[in-house]
């Protein structure tokens, strides 16, 4: 996962990592850092956005409160909530295997349009939905040219809506968290009296610190 920040917009993308690795050509895998040959680099190669880019990533504009937080991602799933006050969670799974597994039941169902979004309701009143279309973001002032994005993915949404502060994402759980504004410093007769909520360790450089949080059990 990648971040944009300009002074009006904010951009999210995912990737593989595997998809930036493939364009690394056979002279720059033989020196650092990819092995310890002391033999100097070869030149910089630029590869254009045009030759990987658009298949091999997925963009997103905005950046909701929840994808703040550091662990909205796991392995190649990620978890995000949009910003109001009730929300459904939102997980997107890049697994190639779960995009393959979606596109097998679209088939099964009699969707035959590989190209084309696919939904199913699932028997927890969840939606799930295969997201094959290309997705557009417009130049502005941002980019020169409009950002096409097409890595397959597989969204689900749930029925239920929520009131966090941000959602956090492991291998089994959901994390849903709500936070306090600070910590409140008091000084009473010479005491130095402090009052916060667990531990100085939950807290985000913003000053924000976790008051209580939810888990979700994924399956």
């Amino acid at each position: 996962m990648f971040r944009l920040r300009t002074n009006t917009r904010r951009f999210t993308f995912f990737a593989h990592r595997r998809a930036l690795l493939d364009h690394i050509p056979a002279a720059h895998r033989a020196c650092a850092p990819f092995c310890s040959t002391p033999e100097p680099a070869p030149e910089t190669m630029r590869v254009p956005w045009e030759a990987w880019g658009p298949s091999a990533t997925r963009w997103f504009e905005g950046c909701p409160t929840t994808m703040r937080w550091t662990m909205m991602t796991d392995g190649q799933r990620a978890v995000t909530m949009e910003d109001g006050a009730s929300a459904p969670i939102i997980v997107r799974d890049f697994n190639p295997y779960a995009v393959r597994s979606a596109r097998a039941r679209a088939a099964a169902s009699g969707h035959l349009q590989q190209q084309c979004d696919w939904s199913e309701d699932l028997p927890n009143g969840n939606q799930m939905t295969l997201k094959v279309d290309d997705n557009v973001i417009a130049a502005g002032a941002v980019f020169k040219d409009d950002v096409r994005s097409s890595l397959p993915y597989v969204e689900i949404v749930t029925l239920a809506e929520y009131r966090y502060d941000g959602v956090m994402i492991d291998e089994e759980r959901i994390l849903g968290l709500k936070v306090c504004p600070g910590i409140v410093v008091l000084v009473v007769s010479g005491l130095l009296v402090i009052n916060f909520l667990f531990s100085l360790q939950t807290r985000r450089e913003d000053g924000h610190g976790i008051s209580s949080f939810d888990i979700h059990v994924l399956g």
